[in-house]
């Protein structure tokens, strides 16, 4: 390091005696280094500390005193200006210390050099302070700066040395005056930075020498350390001779297993006499060099004097002297964990041939190594047959990729195990269900050794799950699917539809007449129908179509991708549907001897595209089609129309709303009159009107089949005899009233009720009524029933004075054989007719015809639905007397009847 002069020297003078005196005079400097390499040696001797923050505080002391000592003795080259080897020291302390050394050392030679004084001292604080700087940031770019090659370390050593070199020489150019420092720089510079360099390789290298060859001791005490560790815990009893047959050296093992305190007992003593010649024998052999090793047996005793059977091993040792290596390893243990390793071994087989499931060992590549029987079972092969496949030989196709790639899971390490259901080939070539579960099983070095699989036989418990799934998402006669699956593949056409934009289809399929196959044939016929029925559906059908069968003759087709265009879907469903329908009217053989049964079906079809409709909704709406083509005669087919929908919506409401009319007090009784030949008033007929909730009048033609069909009609028709009956009992207290009757409408389904007779007979004796005054109609539609006990029930109505009255005569079954037996007092001329009088002919001829006949039968006749006083003639003129229509009056509300009864009276024309 160069320092500021004093003032007063001359240039030219300073420079000669640089120049003469630099060489002889730096020398000195070394001194210190030389001192602190000493230093650096005792403290490695010693060993650094364990704690890293006080190893590192006892380098900074070091270097920090080696610091202090060089700029304490330096050499002066005039006032004011010293040169030192500073430089490398601050170099070493970074490269061996590390940088909080070499901030510690820097730190104190500033302090130190302003303490000594001098006009120099700032220059040299710069020149310490560029020097750490440019060391402490190669430091941050090499975490490890102590190479390990020598080589690397002494490429290192002479970078530092020579960036110290340069901080010295540019530090010259900071002694003023400034002139004098440039010539100073250009004449000395260079051989400082040479000095920094030699003494920065001369000091790193005698550390560095040293720190390696303390390394290389450490290494080798540590060595020798492990050594007598292991063999001294090794578990033979290991003993050295050198040129006698003492020993020279026994492990602890031996010692332990000899029973001996002493460092070297006389092993000698523990051998028997006819061992002990052999084992002088072999060892002269040894140190004659015959041979290199020899291994043999002998009997030793232990420290209870139990002899035990040993193998010995004697070999030489390489060195200067020699030394021949004893090795004794008890047989007796080797036996007798030879024996436990063959019991285990049993009782591994034992497990493994008797166990419950399949077990297995199988190598890496996939070949069987072993097996047991019960996998041979499970498998169909027998062991010899299986060690020469591989499991991927037996595994079905479809469940191989899968395998392999658990397995492949299994040799990176991603999973431990894994268990999968698999299907297996027998031998026979069918295919079995079994449940694996594999682990790996690697050796001491980490790789795959072997696979150990368990094979569990679940082709049973597939079965039984095949047969649950059947019976639930498949019907058992037909096999074809039911309800729920046809859902479920329904709501997934719908996803589809929505997607790809293509129109579907469903079908409801009816066949026509089948109750009569039944009752006449029996089910078993049914059945086979059913089944034959549901193949030929499936066999006009593409693969991807679904045929269900939801119930006793009631089938489901569903039709995918039928196209973008709602058109060209309706057509393509069209001529499916045609085509079904042809190969329903083929004829079936339901058994050999039986004739072939034709039959017809009716089919119902709704187009929907997407889900804006839901799954009911889509087979509510075929439903209604299938409906409408029965309606149009049978073996016909139908589209959903949605008028259909909507009148089917109505009467759904209405047959909610039917249920408690009664009690709401919604229905009114209405009466029309019924006339004689010269218009007098001689009764008339009920007539049930309904006033909904919401205040809307509901038409008899509406409700009344909607009863019928709900079953509701035998309360409004209790209701409606029961309020007649009243207004009778009320009538026969008035003069002008008591005369009339009332004609009540009886529904068939009414009358054939089994004690429909009863309750209208209590009826009778509870209110009071005359029943001379009670006219009961009923249609023609009471002779389409075969009742036996229709007539015994009207003969005993009759016997109590009530009055039949048949209605509509002549659109509908009308026979002459059915008014003779039934007990009939009164026809009534069916509206249709009478309205085509008098000018039509056929009407007019049709009228005269009921009107002959019933005079012939003893039978009053009434012709329903004059309207005007020609018909009123033309009846009155072929013998009619009784009349009901418009001409004569209106259906009133029943007190507006009365009413006008009493103001006819009271005012008669």
């Amino acid at each position: 390091m160069t320092d500021m002069p004093g003032a007063g020297v001359t240039l030219d003078l300073m420079l000669s005696e640089v120049g003469m005196s630099l060489l002889l005079g730096i020398l000195p400097t070394l001194f210190p280094l030389i001192s602190l390499f000493g230093c650096y040696v005792v403290v490695v001797s010693f060993g650094y500390p364990a704690n890293t923050f006080a190893r590192q505080a006892l380098l900074g002391v070091l270097f920090s005193a080696a610091m202090c000592l060089i700029l304490a003795r330096p050499f002066t080259v005039s006032a004011g200006v010293i040169l030192d080897s500073r430089g490398a020291v601050l170099a070493t302390a970074v490269l061996f210390g590390g940088p909080w050394v070499g901030i510690v050392t820097t730190i104190t030679g500033m302090l130190y050099r302003l303490y000594l004084g001098g006009a120099g001292a700032w220059a040299g604080v710069w020149g310490l302070a560029l020097n750490a700087g440019g060391l402490l940031l190669y430091f941050h770019f090499h975490k490890k700066p102590l190479q390990e090659s020598p080589q690397a370390f002494f490429r290192q050593l002479a970078t530092l040395g020579a960036w110290s070199g340069l901080c010295e020489a540019l530090s010259l150019f900071l002694v003023t005056p400034y002139a004098y420092g440039l010539q100073l720089a250009l004449s000395t510079g260079w051989i400082l930075a040479l000095f920094q360099l030699a003494s920065m390789l001369a000091l790193g290298s005698l550390m560095y020498l040293h720190q390696q060859n303390s390394r290389l001791l450490l290494e080798l005490n540590r060595s020798e350390a492990e050594r007598l560790w292991v063999t001294d815990h090794a578990a033979e009893v290991i003993a050295v001779f050198g040129e006698s047959n003492e020993p020279l050296y026994v492990s602890t093992s031996a010692r332990h297993a000899l029973g001996d305190a002493v460092d070297t007992p006389d092993l000698r003593q523990r051998i028997d006499p006819q061992g002990l010649q052999l084992l002088d024998l072999e060892l002269a052999r040894l140190r004659a060099g015959l041979v290199e090793h020899s291994q043999f047996s002998l009997i030793v005793a232990d420290r209870h004097g139990y002899a035990h059977p040993v193998e010995a091993s004697l070999s030489r040792l390489n060195g200067a002297d020699l030394r021949i290596m004893l090795m004794l390893r008890d047989q007796s243990a080797i036996r007798q964990a030879a024996q436990a390793l063959e019991a285990s071994e049993r009782k591994f087989r034992g497990i493994f041939d008797q166990a419950a499931v399949g077990i297995a060992l199988i190598s890496p590549d996939g070949r069987w190594l072993q097996v047991n029987q019960r996998l041979c079972e499970i498998v169909g092969y027998s062991e010899a047959e299986l060690l020469h496949k591989s499991f991927q030989d037996i595994t079905h196709p479809e469940d191989l990729g899968k395998d392999l790639k658990m397995v492949a899971q299994l040799l990176a390490g991603e999973i431990s195990t894994y268990t999968l259901e698999k299907r297996y080939f027998r031998k026979t070539g069918e295919s079995t269900w079994i449940e694996l579960t594999v682990a790996l099983v690697r050796d001491h070095a980490q790789q795959p050794s072997f696979f150990i699989s368990v094979v569990n036989d679940i082709n049973q418990r597939k079965k039984a799950e095949a047969q649950i799934m059947n019976l639930a998402y498949y019907d058992t006669l037909t096999e074809l699917p039911n309800r729920r699956l046809l859902q479920e593949r329904l709501q997934h056409a719908r996803v589809s539809s929505a997607r790809n934009q293509e129109w579907c289809a469903i079908f409801f399929l009816d066949l026509d007449h089948f109750k009569t196959l039944n009752d006449t044939q029996g089910h078993d016929a049914g059945d086979q129908l059913l089944i034959q029925v549901s193949r030929r559906l499936t066999a006009g059908l593409r693969a991807a179509d679904t045929v269900a069968r939801l119930g006793g003759d009631e089938f489901v087709i569903l039709l995918e991708n039928l196209g973008t265009s709602e058109n060209q879907a309706a057509k393509a469903a069209e001529a499916l549907a045609e085509k079904i329908r042809d190969a329903i009217s083929q004829p079936f053989a339901l058994c050999e001897k039986a004739e072939p049964h034709h039959t017809s079906s009716s089919i119902g079809i709704s187009l929907f595209q997407g889900e804006k409709l839901a799954v009911d909704e889509i087979l509510k709406h075929a439903d209604m089609a299938l409906y409408k083509a029965k309606e149009g005669g049978r073996n016909t087919i139908r589209f959903f129309d949605i008028a259909v929908q909507y009148a089917i919506e109505i009467n759904a409401r209405l047959q909610v709303a039917l249920h408690g009319g009664i009690a709401r007090n919604e229905f009114r009784l209405f009466c029309q009159a019924q006339v004689g030949r010269d218009k007098e008033v001689t009764g008339g007929e009920i007539l049930l009107r309904w006033r909904h909730a919401n205040g809307d009048w509901i038409s008899p033609a509406q409700f009344i089949p909607l009863a019928e069909e709900t079953g509701s009609i035998h309360e409004i028709g209790h209701w409606v005899l029961l309020k007649t009956c009243e207004t009778l009992v009320e009538w026969s207290n008035d003069p002008k009233l008591s005369p009339l009757t009332l004609s009540v409408n009886v529904s068939a389904r009414q009358f054939i009720k089994p004690d429909f007779s009863q309750r209208l007979l209590q009826m009778l004796v509870i209110t009071g009524v005359n029943p001379a005054r009670l006219k009961l109609e009923l249609t023609e539609s009471i002779f389409a029933i075969k009742d036996p006990n229709i007539v015994s029930h009207m003969q005993s109505l009759c016997a109590q004075g009530i009055v039949f009255a048949l209605d509509d005569f002549g659109t509908g079954y009308s026979s002459l054989s059915y008014l003779k037996c039934l007990p009939f007092q009164q026809l009534k001329i069916d509206q249709s007719f009478v309205q085509g009088v008098p000018e039509d002919s056929d009407s007019c001829a049709i009228v005269q015809a009921i009107l002959s006949m019933g005079h012939s039968l003893g039978m009053e006749v009434i012709a329903e639905g004059v309207e005007t006083e020609a018909q009123h003639q033309f009846l009155l003129m072929h013998g009619c007397k009784a009349f009901q229509g418009f001409h004569f009056a209106r259906p009133q509300a029943l007190p507006d009847f009365c009413a006008m009864r009493h103001d006819q009276l009271s005012h008669p024309c």
